[in-house]
């Protein structure tokens, strides 16, 4: 996936736990922020092997 995209999904989530105040819905938002660091850290791994 494109870096790109995965930082605004990064910027989305966070904005998304900043206004909640559920606790699960923080954990789960937490989480979800969580893969997708971890998905932009791996395509920019990826982007860095190919060249």
């Amino acid at each position: 996936m494109d870096p790109y995209v995965v930082q605004q999904n990064i910027r989305r989530f966070q904005e998304m736990l900043e206004r909640e105040r559920d606790p699960v819905e923080r954990t789960k938002l937490s989480r979800m922020i969580e893969r997708e660091q971890a998905r932009l850290e791996e395509s920019i791994q990826q982007g860095t092997a190919r060249s």
